[in-house]
């Protein structure tokens, strides 16, 4: 009876290193995906980043596009001679 007993408990305690062994496994596992998420995240976030500032740029550039126009329509009526006579 004893000897069952014992049995009982090394079957026991053998099954509660199993399920130990697996559970640190498990959370070696999520930590590696929770890392690898975490990598993720911040590339992503870099590349928003990046986008944001290649937007403001596009921006900036479409602006000083118009304003170069307008001063190139300028300097060509300032160029061209008044074809108006003053009144004398």
């Amino acid at each position: 009876m004893i000897y069952n007993n014992c049995s009982f408990l090394q079957d026991s305690l053998h099954e509660s290193e199993e399920k130990y062994r697996k559970a640190m496994i498990s959370i070696a596992q999520l930590d590696n995906e929770k890392q690898a998420l975490l990598y993720q995240v911040d590339c992503l976030k870099d590349r928003f980043v990046f986008c944001q500032s290649i937007s403001f740029y596009q921006k900036c550039f479409a602006v000083g596009m118009v304003e170069t126009e307008a001063y190139k329509l300028v300097n060509t009526q300032l160029k061209t001679p008044n074809l108006v006579k003053p009144n004398a």
